[in-house]
């Protein structure tokens, strides 16, 4: 949630330095992230296979620029091809040239090193090759190893063109993934040549970038592949059909066998499509059949690689890199965004969006790159969840402390429960000052200066009398919801409705002191239990208890090294001002006529009530009516009960209306009846002797 007290916590808005530093440190780190990581290393390479498999479509493409005859192992055992050890196939490969001249394809190139002479196993074995090489000129392209050129009657048939030699080797990415072919190769003497797609092109006329990189998905399986026993069927019977097949394009002869020259490739996620369809219909005694393109294994073929990447050429879908500046930048504004979530939400929030920002850049990437766009992403989704987890600690650790202070601050005046319900739910807690309708109650215990008088040469037993009498009286106040305002010696101050709002408050409050009531006659067994000596010094617990229910003040108050959560106002004086009327009426819970209009109409509204009075309190005009609560529904139930109430009602009205003589006498009976409320009975009686009825309203201080 997004911090109340402003943009920055408060441990960083005071140390403005502490921000600077995180946002110098989120653009530096961004840049050296953009500086280093490259197009596919440093997970670059694994969004850019996905990228590939997410744009790639599954159809087959007629409109290539490129095909492949493929030197496979059905073309090798068919027959009189099988009767002809791969080193000694020169003839073939010579009709196989002949054949894709005729047919006007663009440029020829082969994938293959044609590093040994058949003329040492006999005398012009290599003439027809030698021949197609030569009429060729311009259009074919050899090729070579690193430290192998082919046999040197073939590159003198050529005329030692440079350009009609090309370098075979491709280069992978860090991670094996061969997604790059370069213009130049670099040889193991130092010497620096063209490639074979390079070479290749130059010959069709085209010019190759500095590298491509291999992201047509769905030009890997659909470029037609033909093997080489297929075209050299139809070499006589179907011109026609191999001019429609292969007029215009680049044609690439190499190894399409599943033990050599296989490589793992971009396509590693997509999956073929349907074979390519070649147009026309193949005459009697022409097999060209188009060869399906297998990557079961995640590799294809060597040959295929040089022909996607000459496919992207010859097709203008190049793919574009975002240069390296922008990179940078990007990388570092993304750092920044992380610094600036982190510092804007709390830690909980903070790192879901980090993620979601990242996945959002890998989203861009991947709309860029339909566009033929290469946005490498892991630049710019390290810098971001790297700002994030560069204020993370700072600001978990700080929320931390938050909420460890909520839990130390409210413990000693909360139920766990209720700290629980903050913790989960911080918004519920105001700490500010605010009005809010409270129920507050105090409690005082009776007699107890004497009760400390007569143990004075016992401290330390007093002290855990009165702990223990203190904790029986909180336990009742915190399993109602309530907040423990303090102690004040013998004294117990609670409220309900703050800081958790408590729709129920009043009934809670008066529930919870019934509960304090009775805890304290369990204290009484328990203590002083077979100490009747002590009961005569008059050491037995007896509590007074004032509810009151109205509008306070409540919030963190005191000074800036020291403050408490409590409520100030009227109320809590009121509520104070009952609870020092239990001596007067002898009644052990007095509660104001408000916080009985709460409870009235609820569950449980059922309580013992008897009416003591109207009073009026210093500083108010209105009388308060007040009651004593004597038990709970179970006891406002009972025969006696309801018997006493109605007696009682009946001895408040013959005061009220001066009826003397009968007040005294129902009085009396209910002194003997209900000797807890004798007090109150008395002084009733007294004012009616004095003939005072109705007019005298007693004044609480």
């Amino acid at each position: 949630m997004p911090n109340e007290r402003g943009f920055l916590p408060r441990e960083l808005k005071d140390n403005r330095s502490t921000v600077h530093g995180l946002v110098l440190a989120a653009f530096l780190f961004g840049g050296v992230i953009g500086g280093t990581v490259g197009r596919f290393d440093w997970g670059n390479g694994f969004f850019y296979d996905l990228a590939v498999a997410m744009n790639a479509s599954r159809s087959a493409n007629s409109e290539t620029h490129t095909a492949i005859i493929a030197i496979d192992a059905e073309s090798l055992s068919s027959g009189s091809l099988s009767e002809i050890p791969r080193t000694l196939m020169q003839p073939v490969l010579a009709e196989a040239l002949n054949t894709l001249l005729e047919a006007r394809a663009k440029a020829v190139g082969f994938d293959i090193l044609l590093s040994y002479s058949g003329n040492r196993w006999q005398p012009d074995h290599d003439k027809p090759l030698i021949r197609a090489l030569y009429e060729g000129r311009g259009r074919v392209v050899l090729g070579r190893s690193s430290n192998s050129l082919p046999a040197a009657p073939f590159v003198a048939a050529l005329g030692f063109d440079r350009e009609s030699l090309g370098a075979m080797e491709l280069l992978p990415s860090p991670d094996g993934i061969y997604r790059l072919v370069n213009d130049r190769t670099m040889l193991v003497g130092g010497e620096d040549v063209p490639s074979l797609v390079a070479a290749t092109l130059a010959n069709a006329g085209r010019d190759m970038p500095s590298a491509i990189a291999l992201g047509d998905g769905r030009a890997a399986f659909s470029l037609p592949v033909y093997g080489l026993s297929d075209l050299l069927s139809c070499a006589d019977t179907a011109p026609g059909l191999l001019r429609e097949a292969f007029v215009n394009r680049i044609v690439f002869i190499g190894s399409w066998l599943d033990e050599e020259d296989r490589k793992r490739s971009v396509t590693r996620f997509v999956r073929p499509g349907p074979e390519p369809v070649l147009p026309g219909t193949s005459p009697e005694g022409c097999a060209l059949r188009p060869i399906a393109v297998s990557a079961s294994d995640g590799t294809l073929p060597g040959v295929l690689l040089h022909a996607l990447a000459a496919e992207a050429v010859m097709a203008d879908r190049i793919i574009r890199t975002v240069d390296w500046p922008y990179l940078v930048l990007l990388a570092s504004l993304a750092t920044g965004l992380g610094v600036f979530v982190s510092l804007l939400l709390s830690p909980g929030y903070s790192l879901p969006l980090g993620g979601a920002l990242a996945a959002l850049i890998w989203g861009l990437s991947c709309a860029l790159f339909t566009g033929m766009i290469w946005l490498p992403p892991a630049a710019p989704m390290i810098g971001i969840l790297s700002g994030t987890l560069l204020v993370f600690p700072v600001r978990f650790l700080n929320e931390r402390a938050r909420r460890h202070g909520i839990h130390r601050a409210f413990r000693q005046y909360l139920a766990p429960e209720m700290v629980e319900r903050i913790l989960r739910d911080p918004s519920q807690l105001h700490l500010g000052g605010e009005v809010r309708e409270l129920t507050v109650l105090f409690c005082d215990m009776r007699g107890f200066t004497a009760f400390s008088e007569k143990m004075a040469d016992r401290p330390e037993e007093l002290v855990r009398i009165l702990n223990r009498l203190l904790t029986v009286l909180t336990e009742p106040i915190l399993k109602h919801g309530g907040t423990v305002d303090k102690y004040m010696g013998d004294a117990v101050m609670a409220f309900w409705n703050a800081p958790i709002p408590d729709p129920e408050h009043a009934r809670h409050a008066v529930a919870a002191a019934l509960d304090m009531l009775a805890a304290v006659e369990r204290l009484n067994e328990e203590v002083f239990a077979g100490e009747p000596h002590s009961k005569a010094e008059g050491g037995v617990f007896r509590i007074g208890i004032g509810i009151h229910t109205g509008a306070a003040i409540v919030g963190n108050m005191g000074s800036e090294q020291r403050f408490d959560y409590t409520a100030v106002g009227d109320t809590v004086n009121l509520a104070s001002r009952l609870e020092a009327q239990c001596k007067t009426f002898g009644a052990d819970l007095i509660v104001s006529e408000d916080t009985i209009r709460q409870t009235a109409g609820r569950q449980a509204a059922g309580l013992a009530v008897l009416e003591l009075d109207e009073v009026l309190v210093r500083g108010r005009e209105a009388r308060i009516g007040i009651f004593a609560v004597t038990g709970g529904p179970e006891k406002a139930e009972t025969a006696e009960f309801i018997r006493l109430r109605e007696r009682h009602a009946r001895f408040l009205e013959f005061c009220r209306h001066g009826e003397t003589v009968e007040a005294q006498q129902l009085g009396l009976e209910l002194v003997r009846e209900n000797p807890s409320l004798g007090p109150f009975y008395k002084s009733k009686i007294g004012g009616a002797e004095a003939g005072s009825g109705e007019k005298s309203v007693p004044i609480m201080r």
